[in-house]
Protein backbone atom coordinates (compact mmCIF):
# COMPACT_ATOMS: atom_id res chain seq x y z
CA UNK A 1 0.00 0.00 0.00
CA UNK A 2 1.78 3.31 -1.22
CA UNK A 3 2.11 6.25 0.63
CA UNK A 4 1.91 10.08 -0.44
CA UNK A 5 4.27 12.22 1.09
CA UNK A 6 4.13 16.46 1.31
CA UNK A 7 6.68 18.12 -0.74
CA UNK A 8 8.31 21.23 1.03
CA UNK A 9 9.58 23.92 -1.05
CA UNK A 10 12.70 24.75 1.85
CA UNK A 11 13.33 22.59 5.12
CA UNK A 12 16.13 23.53 7.50
CA UNK A 13 18.78 20.94 8.71
CA UNK A 14 17.30 20.74 12.19
CA UNK A 15 14.10 20.14 10.33
CA UNK A 16 15.25 17.43 8.45
CA UNK A 17 16.66 15.95 11.36
CA UNK A 18 14.00 15.84 13.12
CA UNK A 19 12.10 14.27 10.48
CA UNK A 20 14.60 12.15 9.97
CA UNK A 21 15.00 11.38 13.79
CA UNK A 22 11.19 10.58 14.01
CA UNK A 23 10.87 8.47 11.69
CA UNK A 24 13.82 6.30 12.08
CA UNK A 25 11.69 5.71 16.17
CA UNK A 26 8.46 5.26 13.81
CA UNK A 27 10.67 2.15 11.80
CA UNK A 28 11.94 0.79 15.14
CA UNK A 29 8.82 0.54 17.50
CA UNK A 30 7.77 -1.22 14.01
CA UNK A 31 10.09 -3.31 13.20
CA UNK A 32 10.35 -4.56 17.55
CA UNK A 33 5.86 -4.42 17.46
CA UNK A 34 6.47 -7.01 14.04
CA UNK A 35 9.03 -8.72 15.76
CA UNK A 36 6.72 -9.87 18.65
CA UNK A 37 4.05 -10.53 16.48
CA UNK A 38 3.09 -13.93 14.31
CA UNK A 39 3.85 -13.91 10.72
CA UNK A 40 1.10 -14.13 7.85
CA UNK A 41 1.11 -16.94 5.88
CA UNK A 42 0.41 -16.51 2.43
CA UNK A 43 -2.22 -19.00 0.94
CA UNK A 44 -0.96 -22.13 -1.00
CA UNK A 45 -2.91 -25.01 -2.08
CA UNK A 46 -2.09 -27.84 -1.47
CA UNK A 47 -2.92 -31.81 -1.93
CA UNK A 48 -4.85 -33.69 1.30
CA UNK A 49 -2.77 -36.98 1.27
CA UNK A 50 -6.04 -38.41 2.39
CA UNK A 51 -7.82 -37.70 -0.71
CA UNK A 52 -5.40 -36.30 -3.00
CA UNK A 53 -7.84 -33.64 -3.79
CA UNK A 54 -6.84 -30.21 -4.14
CA UNK A 55 -7.39 -28.09 -1.00
CA UNK A 56 -7.88 -23.98 -1.58
CA UNK A 57 -7.88 -23.40 2.34
CA UNK A 58 -7.40 -18.97 1.55
CA UNK A 59 -10.46 -17.86 3.77
CA UNK A 60 -10.05 -20.82 6.57
CA UNK A 61 -6.40 -20.40 6.52
CA UNK A 62 -6.85 -16.46 7.04
CA UNK A 63 -9.12 -16.88 9.94
CA UNK A 64 -6.98 -19.32 11.36
CA UNK A 65 -4.10 -16.64 11.11
CA UNK A 66 -6.12 -14.31 12.77
CA UNK A 67 -7.31 -16.17 15.17
CA UNK A 68 -3.56 -16.89 16.56
CA UNK A 69 -2.78 -13.41 16.16
CA UNK A 70 -5.53 -12.18 18.77
CA UNK A 71 -5.89 -14.96 20.76
CA UNK A 72 -2.13 -16.14 21.84
CA UNK A 73 0.11 -15.38 24.11
CA UNK A 74 3.68 -16.60 24.05
CA UNK A 75 2.75 -19.31 21.55
CA UNK A 76 -0.32 -20.66 23.17
CA UNK A 77 -3.82 -19.65 22.58
CA UNK A 78 -5.15 -17.59 25.42
CA UNK A 79 -7.79 -19.40 26.56
CA UNK A 80 -8.64 -17.00 29.14
CA UNK A 81 -9.33 -14.28 26.87
CA UNK A 82 -11.12 -16.30 24.08
CA UNK A 83 -13.62 -17.83 26.95
CA UNK A 84 -14.28 -14.02 27.35
CA UNK A 85 -15.81 -13.90 24.31
CA UNK A 86 -17.93 -17.61 24.45
CA UNK A 87 -20.37 -19.27 25.94
CA UNK A 88 -19.27 -22.61 27.03
CA UNK A 89 -22.67 -24.05 27.42
CA UNK A 90 -23.52 -23.27 24.25
CA UNK A 91 -22.30 -26.56 21.81
CA UNK A 92 -20.61 -24.16 18.84
CA UNK A 93 -18.94 -22.30 21.21
CA UNK A 94 -17.56 -25.68 23.10
CA UNK A 95 -16.63 -27.42 20.07
CA UNK A 96 -14.19 -24.21 18.94
CA UNK A 97 -12.71 -24.31 22.70
CA UNK A 98 -11.99 -27.99 21.94
CA UNK A 99 -10.69 -27.73 18.63
CA UNK A 100 -7.98 -24.97 20.53
CA UNK A 101 -7.56 -27.68 23.50
CA UNK A 102 -6.53 -30.03 20.87
CA UNK A 103 -4.10 -27.45 19.14
CA UNK A 104 -3.21 -24.85 21.00
CA UNK A 105 0.20 -23.88 19.98
CA UNK A 106 0.76 -21.20 17.58
CA UNK A 107 3.65 -21.09 15.54
CA UNK A 108 5.22 -17.35 15.10
CA UNK A 109 7.00 -18.37 11.83
CA UNK A 110 5.08 -18.94 8.59
CA UNK A 111 6.96 -21.96 7.39
CA UNK A 112 5.89 -24.23 9.63
CA UNK A 113 2.67 -24.19 8.20
CA UNK A 114 3.92 -25.49 5.16
CA UNK A 115 5.40 -28.22 6.38
CA UNK A 116 3.33 -31.48 6.74
CA UNK A 117 2.39 -30.94 10.57
CA UNK A 118 1.35 -27.48 9.49
CA UNK A 119 -1.17 -28.95 6.57
CA UNK A 120 -2.13 -31.71 8.78
CA UNK A 121 -2.95 -28.93 11.02
CA UNK A 122 -5.02 -26.91 8.27
CA UNK A 123 -6.87 -29.85 7.20
CA UNK A 124 -8.34 -30.30 11.16
CA UNK A 125 -8.79 -26.69 10.72
CA UNK A 126 -11.15 -26.61 7.25
CA UNK A 127 -13.09 -29.69 8.19
CA UNK A 128 -13.47 -28.49 12.13
CA UNK A 129 -15.30 -25.26 9.51
CA UNK A 130 -17.07 -27.69 7.13
CA UNK A 131 -20.97 -27.87 7.47
CA UNK A 132 -21.30 -25.11 9.50
CA UNK A 133 -23.83 -21.66 9.07
CA UNK A 134 -21.33 -20.40 6.22
CA UNK A 135 -21.36 -19.69 2.59
CA UNK A 136 -19.84 -22.43 0.69
CA UNK A 137 -18.29 -22.41 -2.81
CA UNK A 138 -16.75 -25.67 -4.59
CA UNK A 139 -16.87 -27.32 -1.25
CA UNK A 140 -14.84 -24.95 0.57
CA UNK A 141 -16.02 -21.79 2.78
CA UNK A 142 -16.65 -18.95 0.50
CA UNK A 143 -13.82 -16.51 0.82
CA UNK A 144 -16.10 -13.15 1.86
CA UNK A 145 -16.44 -10.82 4.36
CA UNK A 146 -19.87 -12.26 5.51
CA UNK A 147 -18.14 -15.37 6.44
CA UNK A 148 -15.89 -13.59 9.06
CA UNK A 149 -18.99 -11.98 10.56
CA UNK A 150 -20.67 -15.48 10.50
CA UNK A 151 -17.58 -16.90 11.85
CA UNK A 152 -18.54 -14.59 15.39
CA UNK A 153 -21.99 -14.94 15.40
CA UNK A 154 -21.22 -18.41 15.13
CA UNK A 155 -19.02 -18.77 17.79
CA UNK A 156 -18.96 -16.37 20.13
CA UNK A 157 -21.25 -14.06 22.26
CA UNK A 158 -20.35 -10.77 19.82
CA UNK A 159 -23.85 -9.39 18.48
CA UNK A 160 -24.47 -6.75 15.68
CA UNK A 161 -27.39 -4.59 18.28
CA UNK A 162 -25.97 -1.64 18.38
CA UNK A 163 -25.90 -0.43 14.56
CA UNK A 164 -23.91 3.13 13.64
CA UNK A 165 -26.30 4.59 10.80
CA UNK A 166 -22.97 6.98 9.74
CA UNK A 167 -20.67 3.64 8.95
CA UNK A 168 -21.08 1.40 6.79
CA UNK A 169 -22.70 -1.75 7.80
CA UNK A 170 -19.29 -3.62 7.21
CA UNK A 171 -17.29 -1.07 8.89
CA UNK A 172 -19.98 -0.97 11.90
CA UNK A 173 -19.87 -4.67 12.48
CA UNK A 174 -15.82 -4.55 12.99
CA UNK A 175 -15.24 -1.89 15.20
CA UNK A 176 -17.82 -3.91 17.55
CA UNK A 177 -15.92 -7.03 17.06
CA UNK A 178 -12.50 -5.67 17.07
CA UNK A 179 -13.96 -3.61 20.76
CA UNK A 180 -13.92 -6.49 22.02
CA UNK A 181 -10.29 -7.98 21.01
CA UNK A 182 -7.68 -6.25 22.76
CA UNK A 183 -5.89 -7.74 25.57
CA UNK A 184 -2.50 -7.52 24.25
CA UNK A 185 -2.10 -4.15 22.54
CA UNK A 186 -2.78 -0.72 24.01
CA UNK A 187 -4.66 -0.02 21.11
CA UNK A 188 -6.43 -2.10 18.59
CA UNK A 189 -8.15 -0.82 15.78
CA UNK A 190 -9.54 -1.35 12.17
CA UNK A 191 -10.20 0.63 9.06
CA UNK A 192 -12.19 -0.84 5.83
CA UNK A 193 -12.58 -0.42 2.07
CA UNK A 194 -13.50 -1.40 -0.86
CA UNK A 195 -11.63 -1.27 -3.91
CA UNK A 196 -13.33 -1.99 -7.70
CA UNK A 197 -11.92 -2.36 -11.08
CA UNK A 198 -14.23 -3.87 -13.79
CA UNK A 199 -13.36 -7.39 -13.45
CA UNK A 200 -12.16 -7.28 -9.62
CA UNK A 201 -13.72 -6.57 -6.07
CA UNK A 202 -11.58 -6.25 -3.10
CA UNK A 203 -12.82 -5.85 0.65
CA UNK A 204 -10.08 -4.60 2.65
CA UNK A 205 -9.27 -4.48 6.34
CA UNK A 206 -6.27 -2.10 7.64
CA UNK A 207 -5.57 -3.90 11.30
CA UNK A 208 -3.68 -1.20 13.48
CA UNK A 209 -1.49 -2.11 16.49
CA UNK A 210 -0.79 0.60 18.63
CA UNK A 211 -1.67 3.13 15.87
CA UNK A 212 0.94 1.01 13.73
CA UNK A 213 -0.56 -0.30 10.47
CA UNK A 214 0.81 -3.98 11.02
CA UNK A 215 -1.66 -6.10 8.47
CA UNK A 216 -4.41 -5.90 5.98
CA UNK A 217 -6.16 -8.49 5.39
CA UNK A 218 -7.56 -8.60 1.82
CA UNK A 219 -10.47 -10.54 0.36
CA UNK A 220 -11.03 -10.32 -3.05
CA UNK A 221 -13.59 -11.50 -6.03
CA UNK A 222 -12.50 -11.34 -10.09
CA UNK A 223 -15.37 -11.43 -12.04
CA UNK A 224 -16.77 -11.76 -15.43
CA UNK A 225 -19.51 -11.40 -17.10
CA UNK A 226 -21.24 -10.26 -13.65
CA UNK A 227 -20.33 -13.75 -12.60
CA UNK A 228 -17.63 -14.76 -9.95
CA UNK A 229 -14.86 -16.71 -11.54
CA UNK A 230 -12.59 -16.90 -8.69
CA UNK A 231 -12.10 -15.53 -4.69
CA UNK A 232 -9.35 -15.60 -2.76
CA UNK A 233 -7.99 -14.65 1.19
CA UNK A 234 -5.08 -12.94 1.83
CA UNK A 235 -3.85 -11.99 5.52
CA UNK A 236 -0.58 -10.18 4.95
CA UNK A 237 2.14 -7.53 6.27
CA UNK A 238 0.46 -3.61 5.80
Amino acid sequence: MNHTYSNFESQTDSDTSTASSIKSLDDANNSLLKSCLIQPVLPRAFINPCTNNEINDAFELSLLRFIHLIFSTDGIINFTNLTSIMDLNNLQSRELYDFFIDNPGVMNDYSFYYSDAGIHLRIKWCNFLMSRPFEYKNNQLHPCINNFFNFFEHFTTIKFNNIDLILSPEQNKLNIIYSHLNWNWKSLSVTSGVYKTPNTNSFIQNIVINGINMFVWEIMSVQENNNEIFASSEFRYY
